[in-house]
């Protein structure tokens, strides 16, 4: 391919195209993060942990993707001013000033003044460099460059051969050579033995222009120079000079910061006119168009350890770019499939037919092919005709260099109209429509209207005709998937073999999309949002979990490292079959969702696949570099009873020291929001605990050795093996678990243990038996007062009732005798059942109605048949009723009882007496004594202007309280 497709696409959707929207590569400015940085920034760095190291003119920050951390104690008021920033090998962070000091990083991650020997330099410290022996490098602006070997610290200035003390760029290349670039060409630095050597490249060796702001070394030697007015430039080291080749077409300014992400693209940021990109295969710039929305006043560019692409800038701040993604939404038209011909020219169908992008013609180009078709299906052949299917309309056959359409009449062998998917390999060309599968033998000439199509013997077998897709594989199989009938292959050989159900018993229906992997297994999107992987011709889930929304069918396709690539409206995922690891990039759009359209996906020659959805298009690039694929997880800080502990460099607590606070970070750049945490502590916890929590609390931890694990991941599966921070440490035994202690307090205790028992036991006796005694006299003197109350209050009502009825007095008395012979029956009992006191109330009930007849009623409702009272309390009750309130035919007096939780309730209307005798409160304090001795619970009473209730604790048969 002599054009890039992400040029040909990027030319073609950004100029004008029937007001075509693009936004080109996704990126994300943190502006929230960039109001607390004051000034400018100045350089960044990344430490192991995936932490960005931001410089500014006040501080230093760390940066988590969501949060910024300060790394510069306030206290230390000559670091400030940042002005370059390098991580080493040993993951120790390198600050310079620019007053010349120096700064790096101590065991709890905290920058402090770094002070050789021989002191700091006077100029400013532009940049780091680190070589294979470990030597550390050290550039000025007005001093040349440092190197700290041998804990000395030399220069290497003017005296030494160096052209010029003003440095702006300082690498390490592959092979080890130091290169500084300067306003006077470039300079390689090294050593042999103790003597300093310089070479010195500038015009007089062929650069273009000697000022060298930036320098980009690669892996194959090359380094990739940035200049103030020469542009790009690539310089290949031959072991003895470098050769230089000026990039052509140059149209960007000064260039302050070169980086890469993939070995095809260079990315180059300039001071004034924003990010340039470069594409090293096709030997051409992207239009400045492609990345208009991008900052423009560039300090510097940093590839992570994701492959996002970080800015520095003065207009923005910090800007994330995802540059594997490009995306162009609010397209005029709805894309329903895509391919691409020889001359790297995008097709693509819709309902409103067939339009493309062209490398001559950089826009969106409707084609005029005389009729309005509904093109669901796209092929390029190898003879460059585009096979068009349509919905209904049958299948057309389109000359892109004759501009000329032509029908595939019926007479071709297709009998029916909705070409639902095309696809071909080699010389074969397949269809799947809703009248079953066809296929034909590519020529370089077709007559559409001789029968060119045929049905594979043994198609019948599909079950149906209507066919969602058609895919041929790498190893010359044909894999159908069907309406309702699974998905079945034809093999070389003639043979089919058909798949309806998985290895776990899941029933395969309907499959609507196809795809291979890298490793020759086969990836199927099937009904109910299931995907399946067909491997060993064995059917199964695949080795991650994915949430769809409702009714989803996600879109498969691979990408072009052979991972397979998940679209779905979140976003697009891509399971990376190698490491088994599923990357889910969200947020693709403003509105945060993606409706992908059904097998309109399309991998260019390129490896740049292609996946359309609903007036919009995505762009992924599979990088051939390898980028970590996990969150990057840390313990941060721990914290013993509230206060901060250096486990980096203690391991052992005392006993009192027991009290933990774990924090912990795990860096997910891409997408920090989407990260979750495992976490357990071995010796403690039995399983891993998940969280989105960044801290895990343990308290009161008893003695022993510990170890905390913590792990994190970006798509919510965690597997073994996953990267995972871990401390190990041990909690000592308090004294009191200590050999010796525990000895000599055996010894002491044998020595007064018999003695100490012996009283105790005497001591216990005689308490019980006194506390014994006090309790039976006093539940025996509250029974004797129960005879005199109930005999004084039944004369009282006997001398009424001979004044008032003479002649019910005489059955009063005999009925009077049997309730007292009762009474004397039951108040020696410390209780009684409930149907026993009760039977007493009736009876006291029945004797009461010769006074006062129908005018005292008396409702009680179901009790519990397992309830004890102490004898005579519902009777007391009645009875204190009946005293104080008025009876008449006027107005009539109605007692209830009934159950309300644990209590008894007696409730009466308060229609108290004009002449009301005055209450001695003998009965209620009684029953509020005896109560106090047998029930946790106490006697409650209520009372309103128009009702009296006394609520008393029912017991079980023993004295206990009875719970519901």
């Amino acid at each position: 391919m002599k054009a890039p497709l992400l040029l040909l696409l990027v030319t073609g959707l950004l100029l004008l195209p029937l007001g075509l929207k693009s936004q080109g590569p996704t990126y994300q400015c943190q502006e929230d993060q960039n109001t607390l940085i004051r000034d400018e920034f100045s350089s960044f760095t990344q430490n192991r942990s995936g932490h960005l190291w931001l410089g500014a003119s006040e501080e230093i920050w760390a940066f988590d993707g969501a949060k910024l951390h300060p790394r510069v104690g306030s206290e230390d008021s000559l670091l400030r001013a940042c002005s370059a920033l390098f991580t080493d090998h040993e993951d120790q962070i390198w600050a310079g000033f620019a007053n010349g000091a120096i700064a790096r990083t101590n065991k709890a991650g905290l920058l402090v003044a770094w002070m050789p020997e021989e002191g700091w330099p006077q100029a400013r410290i532009t940049a780091f460099a680190e070589d294979k022996d470990g030597r550390i490098w050290i550039g000025t602006y007005g001093e040349g460059v440092y190197c700290y070997t041998q804990n000395r610290l030399y220069q290497f200035g003017r005296e030494d051969g160096m052209q010029s003390s003003d440095i702006y760029a300082l690498v390490s290349d592959a092979t080890g050579n130091v290169w500084a670039g300067t306003d006077a060409g470039v300079h390689q630095l090294s050593w042999t033995g103790s003597t300093k050597n310089i070479n010195v490249f500038d015009s007089d060796n062929g650069l273009p222009d000697n000022i060298v702001t930036s320098i980009l070394p690669r892996q194959n030697g090359e380094l990739w120079l940035g200049t103030y007015e020469g542009g790009v430039i690539r310089a290949i080291n031959d072991g003895k000079t470098l050769h230089f080749t000026q990039v052509p077409n140059w149209s960007g300014g000064s260039i302050s910061s070169i980086s890469e992400v993939d070995d095809r693209k260079l990315w180059v940021g300039t001071k004034n006119k924003g990010v340039r990109i470069y594409d090293i295969s096709a030997n051409s710039w992207l239009p400045a168009e492609a990345t208009r929305k991008l900052p423009q006043r560039i300090i510097k560019l940093f590839c992570d350890q994701e492959g996002l692409l970080w800015i520095l800038s003065r207009d923005h701040g910090l800007c994330r770019v995802q540059t594997r993604l490009a995306i162009w939404d609010h397209m005029p038209i709805s894309p329903q499939a895509l391919t691409i011909d020889r001359h790297d020219e995008l097709w693509i169908g819709s309902t409103d037919g067939l339009s493309k992008i062209s490398t001559k013609n950089p826009q969106l180009e409707k084609i005029q092919l005389g009729r309005k078709l509904n093109i669901i299906s796209l092929y390029c052949d190898q003879y460059d005709r585009i096979w068009v299917g349509t919905f209904g309309e049958g299948l057309y056959l389109y000359y892109p260099q004759e501009n000329r359409l032509e029908i595939v009449d019926e007479e071709a062998g297709i009998t029916n109209g909705s070409i639902l998917a095309i696809s071909g390999r080699n010389d074969t060309l397949w269809l799947a429509t809703l009248g079953g599968v066809f296929y034909t033998t590519l020529q370089k000439s077709i007559d559409p209207k001789r029968k060119i199509f045929k049905q594979p013997v043994g198609s019948n077998g599909l079950g149906t005709d209507f066919l969602y897709s058609v895919y041929p594989d790498s190893r010359g199989r044909i894999w159908f998937g069907t309406d309702g009938h699974g998905i079945s292959c034809l093999y070389p050989n003639g043979h089919f073999i058909k798949f309806e159900e998985s290895s776990e018993g899941t029933p395969l229906r309907s499959v609507y999309g196809i795809a291979e992997d890298a490793l020759g297994r086969i990836w199927i999107s099937a009904d109910e949002q299931n995907i399946f992987i067909i491997d060993n011709d064995s059917l199964s889930p695949p080795p991650f979990e994915m949430t769809f929304n409702p009714n989803e069918i996600p879109n498969l396709s691979t990408e072009g490292q052979g991972n397979i690539a998940i679209a779905h409206r979140r976003g697009l995922a891509i399971f990376d079959v190698r490491s088994e690891e599923l990357i889910d990039y969200h947020h693709l759009s403003e509105t945060f969702t993606f409706q992908p359209v059904l097998n309109a996906d399309f991998l260019a020659p390129e490896g740049q696949l292609w996946v359309a959805g609903t007036e919009e298009l995505i762009l992924y690039d599979a990088f051939q570099k390898t980028y970590r694929q996990q969150p990057s997880v840390s313990i941060t800080e721990l914290g013993v009873n509230l206060e901060a502990f250096d486990f980096n460099n203690q391991s052992t607590l005392s006993a009192e020291e027991n009290n933990l606070v774990f924090y912990y970070a795990g860096v997910w750049l891409s997408d920090p929001e989407e990260v979750l945490f495992q976490y357990r502590l071995k010796g403690f916890d039995q399983n891993w605990i998940t969280t989105r929590d960044q801290q895990a609390v343990y308290s009161n931890l008893p003695s022993g050795d510990y170890v905390f694990e913590v792990r994190a991941t970006q798509n919510n599966t965690f597997r073994t093996g996953f990267s995972t921070a871990t401390y190990a440490f041990r909690i000592e035994k308090p004294i009191y678990l200590q050999a010796w202690f525990i000895l000599c307090s055996l010894l002491a205790l044998m020595l007064i243990s018999r003695q100490l028992l012996r009283r105790r036991e005497l001591r216990l006796q005689k308490e019980a038996l006194l506390l014994k005694d006090k309790v039976e006299s006093q539940y025996e003197t509250l029974k004797s007062q129960i005879n005199p109350h109930f005999l004084f209050n039944s004369f009282n009502t006997l001398v009424t009732l001979i004044e008032e009825k003479p002649n019910s007095a005489v059955t009063y008395v005999e009925k009077l005798a049997d309730f007292y012979r009762s009474i004397l029956q039951y108040r020696e009992q410390d209780t009684v059942s409930i149907e026993e006191e009760i039977r007493i109330v009736k009876d006291y009930h029945f004797l009461l109605c010769q006074r006062y007849e129908d005018n005292l009623q008396l409702e009680i409702a179901e009790l519990p048949k397992e309830a004890h009272l102490p004898p005579l309390v519902l009777q007391m009750l009645v009875e204190n009723a009946v005293k104080h309130n008025v009876i008449s035919s006027y107005r009539p007096l109605e007692i209830k009882i009934y159950q309300q939780g644990q209590y008894i309730v007696i409730e009466n209307k308060i229609q108290a007496k004009i002449n009301n005798m005055p209450s001695t409160g003998f009965g209620l304090q009684n029953i509020k004594n005896r109560y106090a001795l047998v029930s946790p619970l106490q006697v409650r009473l209520e009372r309103t202007e128009e009702v009296y209730k006394v609520a008393v604790p029912y017991l079980s048969g023993n004295n206990h309280l009875i719970a519901n």
